[in-house]
């Protein structure tokens, strides 16, 4: 498992069965990066922080400046979840602004499961605006041309072979 793959399956999820928006990888729409955000109808920020081992988890807290935010309620993230695969977490390890999700291979097939252990609190009650929704629509936007690029000079240097 990777964190990538553990992004589309989140991805998958939180549009799926959710039917969340603006859902987008590896972004700074606080002070820090994220794995992956997710915003709510309702146009709250959701933050999603894989884990695929324990110490991963515990290095995690080395981030003070984003643990700080997050307890203090002071981010624009109105839920934080710890998204797990490969490791057991127990609720008491988890902060109190946290929760926890679990993502486990379906047993005869090529799925998985997302399962809630802990709904995550809610931590603050700004809303997206209108400029960080510009900065997640400029970020996507520059990402699928920059994808595109590298596609097309893949197939330009096949082409020569």
């Amino acid at each position: 498992m990777t964190e990538s793959k553990m992004q589309v399956i989140l991805n998958t999820y939180l549009y799926k069965d959710l039917q969340h928006k603006f859902i987008t990888p590896n972004i700074h729409i606080a002070n820090w990066e994220s794995d992956l955000i997710s915003v709510t109808h309702s146009q709250y920020i959701r933050e999603y922080e894989i884990k695929l081992s324990k110490s991963d988890y515990i290095k995690d807290f080395k981030k003070v400046k984003k643990h700080t935010n997050l307890n203090a309620h002071t981010s624009c993230i109105s839920m934080f979840y710890y998204v797990i695969y490969g490791f057991k977490l127990e609720i008491e390890d988890l902060p109190e602004y946290a929760g926890l999700m679990i993502v486990k291979k379906k047993k005869y097939c090529s799925d998985y499961n997302i399962k809630i252990i802990k709904p995550a609190p809610k931590i603050s009650n700004k809303k997206i605006t209108d400029r960080q929704k510009i900065f997640l629509y400029e970020s996507m936007y520059a990402r699928y041309w920059n994808l595109s690029r590298n596609i097309n000079k893949q197939s330009r240097q096949l082409e020569l072979i």
